[in-house]
């Protein structure tokens, strides 16, 4: 090696440590407070940070490739150990990799190399040229792996290197110099990060630790406690055309708040969740090109409990690889349009988005390139080049919106698709790129919350509990009971079986100003009409006290459906939330008595029972002082509806009652045996939520906030009733009324039955 070169070299090393610190063991976790001048480290402090999980992250602002270096000067001897943890969160490069220098003199350098073409961590001296002197196994993309490099006796290398599941470190390889080091040695810790424009903030480092002599082998870092975030990967990432991509994450993310751009400079706003929160799916503004990388980077991606995961970055080279079918192969009938989903309003199950779903009835795949889907006459393409599998299904929603479509099948967002299908009905038609005409479906006036599903040259409301089944198979035929046709008499119903239909809501004693109600649920699985059914309160003497018809309601129950009976809908309006109005019917009923009274649902032709209840105020929560307008719920629509254990007070959080949906005490029977209670995370309304689910109903819960230093800040709840699940909202501030300031805080929540069972979980949790 040239002198003057070699001097060049060591003068560079110097000038990046100095000043000089003398260490005789260095040890840095990186859990201080962050880079400052009165610590060891030199060189481009600016463009390292400690993120929040208190790693050491690089994180230049330039947009061009480049190298940066950060530094610290260990004395040198001749036995020593260096170990560290790194992490390069991308497939790597000759051109995009991390070299960790540990000795430098005029004559040659030595240095370990995270990454290259073959993804290897190797170790390397440098004299005239870089040699390889021991070649490591590949390293492993996305994860922590911890490297150990030994020198003994000034003479001898061993690199060992260990993933995080592995439990004892590897033996890499030996290397044994030809004479000792001798003097004029520099030890070092001199980390060199060599990137592109796309590789410009995912470098990591942690737990760096140089010892004189050889250290013992540590035991595994332990597992990653629940309280700590877990790292947000990104497991793939679905080309789904050259406008749509899917980020498939290996946890849901929140994206309420989140941000994505295309190479810093174009913003994707249609941003949007799969079938899961896992999944993310996005409408680019632009086209992209085949075979050209763009820069993903996301911004304010949040886990479910609030907690922020680092800004990231993420290649993609798109590659049309779409099987070639030519749209030739399609012909009438082989695609049907499946199902419609034209109301949505009400729904549970799924997001409230309005869907036509696709099927293709034959054995062999049909390409979409070219397609368009008409809606009362206007046309929108289908945006690229779809396959749909054989007898497989796809999805068409208005793009930019939430939908949830069963596996494997595909949802496909479209810009054009219409803003709202038509309540009364509209014809619906698809066409080949052609423009022959593949299918044609005419859907009825929409049901909320219950899709039309395609039934030969026919449909029927759909009898699946969940009000539809978008991407997969219809539900049974054979169980549903359609509207009559207009004009035509009313068909003599079937007897309804005793226990088909139960009572599942009562509210005795309502609001000053407000309607009484009683809630009917189809706990069977098949529609139900209640035409034939009828409605009366028993005396004491067992007689019934005169009854009360159903015969105006003429549309049936669905499986797992609700009816709402009030005698007053705006008195029930008025003071409760109706997700469902068109679930709730005006008519006469008979009185409800405040302490106790017994009703009847009986079959009016044959007099047979369907149900029976004696209800009684005493049913309510001890905690309940007040029984003013708060219903009495259902908890378990399988349990008997005169067992008072089976019945509870509907929560606060509820607004004291749930008329036509889901009871706030409903527990399936299916619950898990543990609680579960988020942190509380702040949502774009600026309020913070904690979800729950509880292992059984009846828990009320008292709620706070302290600071760090165990000070009592806030009170989220005071003794309020909670359902088995849902959430708790708190508005971020402190009891004086003022807003609390950013920070890490600390949540805790106690829960406690009548029947004295406690439950209490502390989080800590980030207040904006």
């Amino acid at each position: 090696m040239n002198r003057t070169i070699a001097m060049k070299l060591l003068a560079l090393f110097w000038a990046f440590l100095f000043p000089v610190y003398a260490f005789s063991q260095f040890n840095e976790t990186f859990s201080g407070a962050g880079i400052t001048s009165n610590n060891p480290w030199t060189g481009d402090l600016n463009l390292f940070r400690i993120n929040d999980y208190g790693q050491f992250q690089f994180s230049s602002p330039e947009k061009k490739a480049g190298s940066a270096s950060l530094s610290v000067s260990i004395p040198h001897e001749k036995t020593m150990t260096w170990e560290m943890d790194v992490k390069l969160d991308f497939k790597t490069s000759n051109s995009n990799n991390l070299r960790i220098y540990v000795h430098a003199s005029e004559q040659d350098t030595f240095y370990i190399q995270v990454g290259n073409n073959d993804q290897e961590i190797s170790f390397y001296e440098k004299k005239s040229k870089a040699e390889s002197l021991i070649s490591g196994r590949t390293l492993l993309k996305d994860q922590f792996i911890s490297i150990r490099l030994t020198l003994e006796d000034d003479r001898k290398w061993t690199l060992y290197t260990r993933k995080r599941e592995e439990s004892h470190f590897q033996n890499e390889g030996e290397y044994n110099l030809s004479q000792p080091l001798g003097d004029g040695q520099e030890a070092l810790l001199f980390f060199n990060f060599r990137y592109v424009k796309a590789r410009i903030s995912n470098f990591y480092i942690d737990n760096i630790k140089v010892t004189n002599g050889i250290s013992e082998i540590p035991d595994p870092l332990p597992p990653t406690t629940p309280e700590q975030p877990v790292d947000l990967e990104l497991q793939d990432i679905k080309q789904m055309d050259a406008k749509e991509l899917q980020f498939i994450f290996n946890q849901p993310v929140d994206i309420s708040k989140a941000t994505c751009t295309i190479d810093d400079t174009i913003d994707v706003k249609d941003i949007g969740y799969g079938n899961e929160k896992s999944i993310v799916n996005t409408r680019l503004p632009l086209s992209l090109e085949e075979g050209k990388e763009y820069i993903f980077t996301w911004k304010a991606l949040y886990d479910l409990e609030g907690n922020a995961f680092p800004t990231k970055n993420w290649g993609v080279e798109y590659e049309n690889d779409k099987e070639d079918i030519p749209p030739s192969q399609s012909k009438p009938g082989q695609v049907l349009i499946n199902e419609v989903m034209a109301n949505p309003k009400g729904l549970t199950a799924f997001p409230e988005t309005e869907y036509v779903e696709l099927y293709n009835l034959s054995d062999a795949s049909v390409s979409l390139k070219g397609w368009t889907f008409i809606y009362d006459g206007k046309e929108t393409m289908i945006p690229s080049d779809y396959i749909l599998p054989p007898k497989g299904y796809a999805v068409l929603y208005k793009a930019g919106r939430d939908i949830n479509v069963d596996k494997p099948s595909q949802a496909i967002g479209l810009e054009k698709f219409p803003a709202a299908l038509a309540n009364t009905g509209k014809t619906l038609a698809l066409k080949d790129a052609s423009g022959s005409q593949i299918d044609r479906f005419d859907y009825p006036a929409a049901k909320a919350g219950i899709s039309w599903e395609r039934l030969a040259e026919s449909c029927y409301l759909s009898t699946d509990i969940r009000g539809g089944t978008p991407g997969s198979a219809n539900s049974n035929p054979d169980n549903i009971v359609n509207p009559p046709e207009p004009g035509l008499p009313t068909p003599e119903p079937d007897a309804v079986a005793s226990g088909d239909i139960v009572f599942n809501e009562i509210l005795p004693n309502p609001f000053t100003g407000g309607s009484e109600y009683i809630e009917l649920f189809n706990r069977s699985n098949r529609a139900i009409p209640l035409t034939g059914l009828a409605i009366a309160s028993r005396k004491e003497d067992g007689t019934l006290n005169g009854y009360y018809s159903l015969s105006s309601i003429t549309a049936p129950i669905i499986a797992g459906g609700f009816a709402l009976l009030t005698k007053n809908k705006e008195g029930v309006a008025s003071f409760y939330l109706l997700k469902n109005p068109e679930a709730v019917y005006e008519l006469k009923l008979p009185t409800l008595t405040n302490t106790t009274a017994t009703l009847v649902l009986f079959n009016q032709k044959e007099g047979s029972i369907v149900d029976e209840i004696a209800y009684s105020s005493k049913w309510h929560n001890p905690s309940v002082k007040d029984q003013k307008g708060v219903a009495l719920e259902r908890i378990s629509p399988k349990g008997k509806t005169q067992d008072a254990t089976n019945w509870t007070s509907a929560t606060a959080l509820a607004g004291y009652g749930t008329p036509g949906y889901e009871n706030s005490q409903f527990d399936s029977d299916d619950n898990p045996n543990a609680s579960d209670i988020s942190a509380p995370a702040q949502r774009e309304d600026g309020l913070y939520y904690i979800i729950y689910h509880l292992d059984g109903s009846g828990y009320s819960c008292r709620a706070y906030i302290f600071d760090m230093s165990g000070k009592q800040v806030a009170q989220i709840a005071n003794h309020e009733l909670l359902g088995t699940s849902g959430e708790i909202t708190w508005d971020g501030r402190a009891a004086t009324g003022n807003k609390l300031r950013s920070g890490v805080y600390i949540f805790f929540i106690e829960l406690y039955n009548t029947n004295g069972k406690t439950i209490q979980s502390k989080k800590v949790f980030l207040v904006r």
